[in-house]
């Protein structure tokens, strides 16, 4: 058999799909328009009888040469087993009903071509595979939804573990508090503390770990398939569905970033995030990321300084490169008006790279707050959406490389980040 291509039948809207999908075979391969839409209804019928919801079920389309003419070939697959064929039989040149080692029923149905002449070449083939497979803007909407309801789903389970994971580490706090005041007379209380806090503390990793792992996936297919009809492959779309779909883009990427960071920081927190050392140029990663934020400059009118001489170090490139990311990303974001500035110095056996811009500033009271996992200070909320994340990551990765991290600013006036690492990391 000369296989055209498989039609999964799993809801309504697949099933409409399979009998136009068919109709419009049978036009090509010349049906009368009675016999098309006789063969479209008949692909209908059985599709929904053989459809049962969770068990998998589907329609494979190909050619079948009999007696020197060939003929279309229908397989319907699926878990039913009390299917009437009668009508069926009727119409088709054969029908044979057919069951599978693991228990699915098949009905294979063949029907001759109406040209006796017709021969299915490579061009025709190819035309008609391509129009089997291909997603309708509907299918792709419905493939949207059905990823948005997974996630939507795997979202409140982990608000529930997460509001365990809050009032377990209420308590936490409660009980700590009690044993620093009494710390000298009840060691043991202490030490049942510690344990907790331990177990809270593995309790949180998993739950990190675990959560971005399972929306990450669902999430990357909501970007795919919102980026390919954003794209116009599944059709023209009108203005306000553009402006609909956009919106979920920007916010699924957004979500995913913050994906990324939570596993990031699970990874570092668990010691499961090892350094990939490597020799590599300060000045190249230097060069790629003033590139990338040039645009972004440009539009706010900045002044965009890189002083980055060649300094070879032996590190890791790529969380090196994240760690400058995060703080440029910052200084270009919270500045409006002047320049922000990267140079970078060789110190010994150290590399001190500082990161200035002229925005605006930090207050000192909050100097604390800064390097803390979901803290955004009210004056520095801007209209792009922040996680809260993105310093305390970067701390971890200066401190995961053998560095320190240091901050100096003054409210309205500017602040300056430097991290300083080792020429060469030593485990």
């Amino acid at each position: 058999m000369i296989e055209l291509g498989k039609i999964l039948i799993k809801d309504n809207s697949s099933i409409v799909e399979a009998r136009n999908k068919i109709y419009l075979l049978a036009e090509d391969l010349k049906f009368s328009s009675m016999n098309a839409t006789r063969l479209a209804t008949i692909t209908s019928d059985l599709s929904r009888s053989i459809y049962q919801e969770i068990i998998e079920s589907s329609l494979t389309v190909g050619f079948e040469e009999r007696k020197d003419i060939f003929g279309l070939v229908l397989i319907f697959q699926g878990k039913r087993t009390d299917l009437n064929t009668k009508q069926t039989e009727l119409f088709f040149d054969n029908l044979q009903m057919l069951a599978t080692k693991d228990g699915l029923q098949k009905i294979k149905a063949f029907k001759y071509i109406p040209d006796p002449e017709f021969k299915p070449t490579k061009e025709f083939i190819n035309m008609e595979k391509e129009r089997l497979i291909r997603l309708s803007r509907e299918e792709l909407f419905n493939e949207v939804k059905k990823k948005n309801e997974e996630l939507l789903k795997v979202l409140d389970e982990r608000k529930k573990m997460w509001e365990e994971l809050q009032n377990a580490h209420t308590s936490l706090k409660m009980a700590k508090a009690e044993v620093d005041r009494k710390v000298r007379r009840r060691t043991q209380q202490f030490q049942k503390a510690k344990e907790e806090a331990e177990r809270v503390n593995q309790i949180k990793s998993i739950f990190l770990a675990s959560m971005s792992h399972e929306l990450r996936t669902p999430l990357n297919s909501i970007i795919g398939f919102t980026g390919i009809v954003l794209q116009g492959f599944a059709g023209e779309l009108n203005d306000e569905q553009k402006k609909q779909l956009e919106m979920s883009y920007g916010s699924a990427k957004h979500l995913l970033s913050l994906i990324n960071d939570l596993l990031d920081i699970s990874k570092i927190e668990s010691g499961e995030l090892k350094p990939d050392i490597e020799e590599f140029n300060v000045a190249e990663v230097g060069i790629k990321i003033r590139d990338s934020f040039m645009i972004m400059a440009e539009e706010k009118e900045l002044e965009l300084i890189f002083n980055i001489p060649d300094i070879n170090i032996f590190s890791d490139k790529r969380r090196v490169k994240q760690i400058l990311l995060n703080l440029m990303s910052n200084a270009l974001k919270f500045t409006e008006k002047g320049r922000v500035g990267v140079k970078a110095v060789k110190k010994d056996e150290n590399i001190e790279v500082i990161v200035k811009d002229t925005g605006i500033g930090i207050k000192k009271e909050d100097f604390h707050k800064l390097f803390q996992p979901f803290v955004q200070l009210e004056y520095t909320i801007t209209e792009e959406a922040g996680t809260g994340l993105g310093l305390y990551l970067t701390k971890n990765l200066v401190q995961l490389l053998k560095g320190r991290i240091q901050m100096e600013s003054k409210y309205g006036k500017g602040s300056t980040f430097t991290f300083i690492l080792p020429i060469r990391y030593e485990g």
